[in-house]
């Protein structure tokens, strides 16, 4: 919890995006070494170190940033209604990790379900360099106007077209 309140006073200093990019980096350097300490049948102070330094990563990053750029990425008129479905989807989410890892533990074996983790990682920091836009410091209407200039912005026909037929009137 502590990990969570520093991220909420550097988060504006730091952007949403860089937050992202060295606490998910850091989990899969946390999930690569607990995965291979499984492997060789360790334990002890070594993996109690990094699944304490893999909470701090996460709970830097994903656990402060996600609601903060949930926030941010919905237009006013749906942003309530959206919140409400991206945290049920969340939660599900969440639900459905801790049901699937008892199965993974004993059929991919400790070792294999952390590497699994580690990989799950990977198009998480995909998506957020390639389709989420850096937030810090601009303002909601900002935001918003952005969404609508990419292609598939703002409808289905897209928010360029929409810009291209006002300009043309």
């Amino acid at each position: 919890m502590l990990t969570t309140v520093l991220a909420v006073f550097i988060i504006d200093k730091v952007g949403r995006k860089k937050l992202i990019y060295y606490g998910v980096s850091g989990m899969i350097v946390c999930l690569a070494a607990i995965g291979t300490i499984f492997a060789f049948n360790g334990g002890g102070v070594p993996l109690l170190v990094f699944f304490l330094l893999y909470i701090f990563c996460q709970a830097i990053s994903i656990s402060a940033v996600v609601f903060v750029l949930l926030s941010e990425m919905y237009p006013n008129k749906v942003r309530g209604i959206a919140m409400s479905i991206a945290g049920l989807a969340l939660w599900v989410g969440t639900y459905l990790v801790g049901q699937f890892t008892p199965w993974c533990m004993s059929v991919l074996t400790p070792a294999g379900t952390f590497f699994l983790f580690m990989a799950m990682c990977v198009p998480y920091m995909l998506i957020m360099w390639k389709l989420v836009p850096e937030t810090t410091g601009r303002t909601l209407e900002e935001i918003e106007d952005y969404w609508k200039t990419l292609p598939t912005g703002g409808g289905s026909r897209g928010g360029k077209l929409r810009a291209r037929r006002q300009a043309s009137r």
